[in-house]
């Protein structure tokens, strides 16, 4: 869907704006974020950003992604675009509060895809002590040697992929996301150096691979006691629905009509439901001996950085949720 689709397609469900409203309110949120774009450019980096539209047009298509990640989900709500952004500038995303304006670094990564030398200035001056820290935790001094060059390598284009910082849209603060990313040079950099053993993973894993592993598997045994003791604060109803609509696929529209509501009733109740499993795992992170290490494997979730994570412990979601009784869907009916 285009940038212009999408917007219409927000303004219209969550704005509730009428089709002849659209065209002029489309107008004025394109110009909100393109004086956004300009304003976090030279708030970042002190640049000043020429009139190429192309140029414009790629920072405002990539600062949208990242605004739509952490709007309201609710219709039911009168949501104001320029009020939930100046929202999220401030650190509310989409399920927690951060100490980060991810907006400002999206801002940033796009002027470093592009070349911009103050960009690069500032992300050294800004993340560059933060980087060589995380890698002399995990790998020691020798593993500060492997970053060094970290702006130059992301950067960089990779075979038949996208540039590593294409991959960054926002969904977490840019600090989380390299740690994830220095985490994985040292993981491979101690592959290389056999300073891991493979004798437990798969013969066929590359370097690259080896740290995703490792962290999934650490992610795994710290999330499982989290997701599996969050199931349990659902109710029965909205569990009898989770399963009706994941497990056995029951058609969203075909689920309102058998219940007589409206599928946006369905959907506000889906939605709600999972905001509250999050929220538990969240509480279940601070109450633990390792509460830190819980919200940076959550963010590595939320961040869709491993999609084999997300399935093991979906996985698990769907065994708690599957654990009800026989009759509760023709309860729901």
């Amino acid at each position: 869907m285009s940038l212009l689709a999408d917007i219409d397609e927000w303004l219209a469900h969550y704005e509730h704006c009428s089709s002849r409203d659209i065209d002029t309110r489309r107008t004025v949120v394109v110009a909100f974020l393109e004086g956004l774009v300009r304003r976090l450019a030279n708030e970042v980096c002190g640049l000043q950003l020429a009139n190429d539209s192309v140029s414009i047009d790629k920072y405002v298509q990539r600062l949208w992604v990242a605004i739509r990640c952490h709007l309201p989900q609710c219709s039911d709500l009168n949501i104001h675009l320029e009020e939930e952004v100046q929202l999220i500038e401030r650190g509310r995303l989409a399920q927690r509060q951060v100490d980060a304006n991810v907006l400002a670094d999206v801002v940033l990564v796009q002027a470093l895809e592009f070349g911009e030398t103050e960009a690069a200035e500032m992300f050294e001056q800004t993340y560059s002590t933060y980087i060589r820290a995380v890698a002399a935790k995990i790998g020691g001094p020798t593993a500060v040697d492997a970053v060094d060059n970290l702006v130059a390598d992301l950067i960089l284009p990779r075979t038949n992929r996208p540039t590593r910082l294409a991959t960054y849209h926002g969904k977490t603060p840019l600090k989380s996301w390299l740690r994830t990313v220095v985490v994985n040079r040292v993981m491979a950099l101690k592959r290389d150096s056999h300073e891991i053993t493979g004798d437990t993973l798969p013969e066929a894993v590359s370097a690259g691979d080896l740290a995703s592993i490792v962290l999934d598997r650490q992610c795994e045994e710290m999330l499982q006691p989290a997701f599996r003791s969050a199931v349990e604060s659902v109710t029965t109803e909205d569990r009898v629905l989770l399963k009706m609509l994941v497990l056995d696929g029951v058609p969203q529209k075909q689920m309102a009509n058998s219940m007589g509501i409206d599928p946006g009733t369905i959907t506000r109740r889906k939605q709600k439901a999972a905001a509250g499993i999050l929220s538990q795992i969240r509480e279940f992170g601070v109450r633990s001996e390792r509460p830190q290490a819980i919200r940076d494997c959550l963010e590595r979730i939320i961040a869709r950085e491993s999609r084999e994570l997300q399935m093991r412990l979906a996985n698990v979601l769907a065994e708690e949720i599957g654990k009800d009784g026989p009759n509760d869907c023709e309860e729901a009916d």
